[in-house]
């Protein structure tokens, strides 16, 4: 039984709301976010029931450079991928709050229709990876940062260090390291979202095959943008929305939530790790 619905959250808000109303000036919130969130639709879905009963406006932005926008001045708080060094760089240098953890989303393993190494529905990656060594599968490397170091860790978990025989390096990423893999029937690692949005519009022979590995997610964090360093920040208005994203029923909404073009469970709650 649910102790705390959305719906009883969002009232408790919209008391207070009413106790302390909005300035017109205040009533606007504008969140940048990296692509993922943004173009899987996830952030629209946790977000729909928040404006309409806070009485804010969420201005969303979606794309790689939420950095540079908070420092203009364009955010209020940004979420993007823990661990960069650009998200570093921002809280260390006293631009945003502390990040704390939000969500994750994941890697998959990706290959043949056909999956002539039988890999589909395994629950872990790494016996994933020997399966295809063992049997000389072809693997090509998608040349993305994480991607790659995702790889090498789940290879040294593996035990099977020789590539000699079944690693494809074209030294491609992306939508080529798929086109890469369509034609070699060979299969990949890649986000799961960039692949569905790829699959949607390229049609390749692929599909998604392992994702259920805790080791394929990638966490995200929120951060308030300082209002001691850029005037006009929203820095009330911030804060609640932070505190709405991390609240346990929306947490709940984020494992419920699912992509168009995939059926599984994408998307991860992460602000337990706080």
């Amino acid at each position: 039984m649910r102790i705390f619905s959305t719906g009883f959250y969002l009232l408790c808000l919209a008391i207070i709301l009413c106790i302390s109303p909005l300035k017109a000036d205040d009533k606007i919130i504008r969140l940048a976010v990296v692509n993922t969130p943004y173009k899987s639709g996830l952030m629209t879905y946790l977000l729909q029931d928040f404006e309409t009963i806070s009485g804010y406006r969420v201005a969303l932005y979606g794309g790689e450079d939420v950095f540079d926008r908070a420092q203009r001045g364009q955010a209020d708080l940004l979420i993007a991928h823990y661990g960069k060094a650009a998200f570093e760089d921002f809280v260390l240098n006293g631009l945003g709050s502390w990040p704390q953890m939000v969500f994750a989303h994941q890697q998959v393993l990706i290959g043949p229709s056909s999956d002539p190494a039988g890999i589909e529905g395994m629950t872990r990656a790494a016996p994933a990876l020997t399966q295809l060594a063992d049997n000389q599968q072809p693997f090509v490397l998608n040349q993305i940062i994480g991607v790659t170091a995702r790889f090498v860790l789940l290879l040294q978990q593996s035990g099977r260090t020789d590539k000699r025989g079944w690693l494809v390096d074209k030294n491609v990423a992306k939508g080529q390291a798929m086109k890469q893999a369509d034609k070699l029937d060979a299969y990949t690692l890649w986000g799961a979202d960039p692949f569905i949005r790829f699959s949607q519009k390229q049609q390749p022979d692929l599909k998604i095959l392992v994702s259920a590995d805790p080791l394929l997610q990638r966490v995200m964090a929120i951060s308030l943008v300082n209002p001691e360093n850029q005037a006009g920040i929203n820095a009330t208005g911030a804060s609640v929305l932070q505190d709405y994203l991390l609240s346990a029923p929306v947490q709940a909404r984020v494992s419920q939530f699912r992509q168009s073009g995939y059926t599984g469970q994408l998307w991860w709650p992460a602000a337990r790790h706080n």
